[in-house]
């Protein structure tokens, strides 16, 4: 019976060959389009559930909300890790990680004449491996990092240095002068983890880091491990307690409040407990190892992959049922010659799932070909083998069943309900529930088209939106130098002798820079009583900072170095002035929350300026003169189309001043980039599949086009020998097909805009959702379907009636 079924299968395949190859196109394109996005939802998914005890691994993270400014940080202070150790009996081990991106730069490794800049390299506690399960393929976890001047590092940078030469003992000198001794070969993470390193560092190497007392200021990374049958809840219960034995000294210093009247004026300084798992797609947290990802886009990227899926599947339904006229006949001998019903419908199944196999087997040769393609728009390395997993097979299986009754469950019921009296006597008819049906599922797969079309547009104008948005300072030629603290006591020097080239417009040292980091401090106003105190953020820097950034200075003057009290003195941005209530803020005098003798004078307002993504709000900033701390950025303002010969000139003085040193900078405007890098990834991935989605549309139009054409070729005769001219005929032909898209928009405008509503309110800056991306999209979908269409409509137009009728 089996082979019966197949066989008459494939002669139906082989009769409508139009209808045959539009609905394996379909489902091909809509099986291979939800592998691809299936396989990137479980990798997402999979984030840091490798580590060995990832129910029992947090990381600690900090709510920081002084007077409405508000911080989510995954950096804190140095002391937290042991005072969690000591006051939490549920805590089994605790580690810090500390990086020197947030100071402002990487790190250079030199082994005899080779030297490379590492940008993973941590220095931490030697409880990491307990903590974070590190697995050592060579020396002692116990001992690796316990002693100060020590490292591990990964396979890679071992053959990267030494080559085959056996790495433990061999000596690593860093760009701090110091050297370390390699006491251990780590296995790296694998890709799926928030965090990479290359180089673990003993943290106690750094006994200034190490002993740093500030509860305030925050520089590295902690985690905790839980002892088994703890729960994270014992720990929050308990965690007031513990922020008001350790942070109410520092609070009183600043503020000269209690903590409990910190708190009572709605302040935060909170300690939040992040799961592990939780930290790839759901932080809150800035400040991370490595941009993260983020839930939202896993959870639109599954809904496009169910929603093509669900849009081939209905191009299927709709296909089978406007063509069962055709086997009308069939099914009538079937029942006559004593088919059941159940024999018939199991027939369609079979046929659907034929067609089905055809075409899953089809995706996955497809699947393979695009894969490299999709990785690298995503920036990913996502592998798929239909054998590398044992339940590959059961979900292939499962899913080619689910997809068969899906896509042919309806047309098969509708096919085995044929009465063969009625066929036999030429009675029967499509009906027109059928008509409606099929309208309906029109109706659906053009609706969501439309929704996507519109998604994909508003999603890349606020792209271009946040691209182009000016950020309130010049962005465009700028260069980054970091580490300019390696110059010592011959910065001033070095800047001189830059800024004579000709090609040079400015250049500013700065502890912290906009776009990059970022520092927050507290202030407090004159204005006010020294307990009202403000989070602003800060640049500490030299007399050309404004001018270098090209700020825009709307009241009183900049910093100027003929000024003798200007070292003291500070500008703000509007932001602040508005924050901190100033009016009259010129010559008015502010404070800093650690030296509140010194009065800072305000010389200058300058228009607000992003200080980063345009995804936060702007903050109240300060702009002062560094006094007493190495500079983190050196900042060169130079003119347009000069980068190259800037770069070169920089480098030579640079190599002048430190000899065997490497110049480590960034294009600011490059740098900017990154920040959007998630959303741009996404757009891209959105617009892909969009377009597949409307090509499937119109694959379904076009098919039932060539249906309705075909059924009303008598019709298109009658009428024209009757007189109606082509163009008559053409809109009557069309009429219906407009009558669809209109509903179809009508349906997709108000579920597209509430959804694009929600998405922008994750910006602080975003577009206006404008009436004229409906329109554009409503054109685009007509202009798709006409065009789909049309071909088919033209031609049986211009058939001689002769022709139609010639049978009659």
């Amino acid at each position: 019976m089996i082979s019966f079924f197949l066989k008459t299968t494939f002669r139906n395949l082989i009769k409508n060959k139009v209808f045959s190859l539009i609905n394996i196109i379909g489902l091909t394109i809509g099986i291979t389009s939800f592998i691809l996005l299936s396989i990137y939802v479980k990798h997402e998914l999979s984030y840091d559930k490798f580590f060995k005890n990832s129910e029992r691994l947090y990381r600690v993270g900090l709510k920081y909300n002084i007077d409405g400014v508000q911080y989510y940080s995954a950096l804190n202070p140095v002391p937290l890790a042991q005072g969690l150790k000591e006051d939490f009996p549920e805590i089994e081990n605790v580690t810090r990680l500390y990086n020197r991106y947030f100071s402002g730069g990487y790190t250079f490794v030199t082994y005899e004449d080779r030297q490379y800049k590492e940008e993973k390299l941590y220095w931490a506690d030697s409880t990491v491996f307990e903590v974070l399960g590190i697995n050592l393929l060579q020396g002692n976890p116990k001992i690796a990092l316990k002693n100060t001047n020590s490292v591990v590092i990964t396979p890679k940078v071992a053959e990267k240095y030494f080559g085959n030469e056996n790495p433990l003992g061999k000596i690593l000198k860093f760009d701090d002068a110091k050297v370390y001794h390699v006491t251990g070969i780590a296995e790296p993470f694998p890709e799926n983890s928030h965090l990479h390193f290359d180089l673990l560092a003993s943290i106690h190497t750094n006994q200034k880091l190490v002993k740093h007392p500030d509860w305030i200021d925050v520089k590295n990374y902690v985690y905790i491990l839980l002892k088994k049958g703890a729960t994270i809840n014992q720990i929050t219960n308990k965690i007031e307690k513990f922020q008001k034995k350790y942070l109410e000294p520092e609070v009183k210093y600043i503020t000269k409040l209690s903590y409990n009247e910190f708190k009572e004026k709605g302040n935060e300084f909170n300690f939040l407990f992040e799961p592990i798992t939780d930290i790839h797609l759901k932080t809150i947290f800035e400040g991370n190892t490595e941009q993260q990802s983020d839930i939202r886009k896993v959870r639109i990227f599954t809904i496009i992959g169910f929603i093509i899926l669900l849009i081939a599947c209905i191009n299927f339904i709709n296909l089978t049922t406007a063509f069962s006229v055709q086997r009308a006949k069939e099914v009538g001998v079937k029942k006559i010659l004593g088919a059941s019903k159940r024999l018939i419908i199991n027939q369609f199944l079979i046929e659907t799932l034929f067609v089905t196999c055809i075409s899953l087997i089809i995706s996955l040769i497809a699947v393979k070909f695009c894969l490299p393609f999709f990785n690298n728009l995503l920036n990913l390395k996502l592998q798929f083998s239909l054998f590398s997993n044992w339940y590959n097979i059961p979900v292939v299986v499962s899913m080619l069943i689910v997809i068969s009754f899906l896509a042919g469950g309806y047309p098969s019921l509708i096919l085995s309900s044929f009465r063969s009296v009625d066929v036999i006597k030429g009675k029967f008819t499509a009906g027109k529930s059928g008509k409606y049906t099929r309208s309906v599922l029109v109706i659906v797969q053009n609706s969501v088209s439309v929704l996507l079309i519109i998604s994909t547009l508003i999603i890349f104008l606020q792209l271009n939106y946040l691209h182009k948005k000016p950020l309130g300072f010049d962005t465009e030629n700028l260069l980054i130098i970091q580490r300019p603290h390696k110059l010592k006591n011959n910065t001033q020097a070095f800047k001189e002798i830059i800024d004579k080239n000709p090609n040079i417009i400015n250049s500013t040292f700065s502890y912290g820079a906009p776009q990059m980091v970022v520092e927050a401090m507290v202030y407090y106003s004159k204005e006010k009583n020294i307990e009202e105190s403000y989070t602003v953020s800060r640049f500490p820097s030299d007399f050309d900072f404004i001018d270098t950034y090209n700020l825009r200075l709307i009241k009183g003057r900049k910093l100027d170095k003929s000024f003798s009290m200007d070292s003291v003195a500070v500008v703000l941005n509007e932001t602040a002035v508005r924050v901190m209530g100033l009016t009259n803020p010129l010559e008015k005098e502010i404070y800093y929350s650690y030296e509140k003798e010194l009065p800072l004078k305000i010389v200058g307002i300058v228009e607000d300026f992003h200080t980063g993504p345009l995804q936060n709000p702007i903050k109240p900033t300060i702009i002062n003169i560094n006094r007493d701390r190495p500079p983190m950025y050196y900042i060169v303002k130079y003119r347009e189309n000069k980068t190259k010969e800037v770069i070169e000139f920089i480098q030579n003085k640079w190599k002048g001043f430190l000899p065997g040193d490497v110049l480590d900078y960034k294009i600011l405007e490059d740098h900017i980039k990154t920040h959007y890098k998630n959303e741009d990834q996404s757009g891209k991935v959105l617009l892909i599949f969009a377009v597949l989605s409307v090509f499937i549309a119109s694959l379904g139009l076009f098919g039932m086009a060539s249906y309705t054409t075909n059924s009303r070729v008598k019709e298109v005769g009658i009428r024209k020998v009757l007189g109606a001219t082509q163009a008559k005929i053409l809109n009557i032909m069309l009429k219906d097909l407009l009558k669809h898209v209109i509903i179809s928009n009508a349906i997709a405008w108000p579920i597209a805009f509430y959804i694009m509503l929600s998405w922008l309110e994750n910006y602080s800056y975003k577009i206006n959702i404008e009436i004229k991306s409906f329109i554009l999209s409503g054109l685009i979908s007509l202009i798709i379907a006409f065009l789909t269409v049309s071909y088919k409509v033209l031609k049986i137009s211009m058939i001689n009636p002769t022709q139609c009728l010639h049978y009659e």
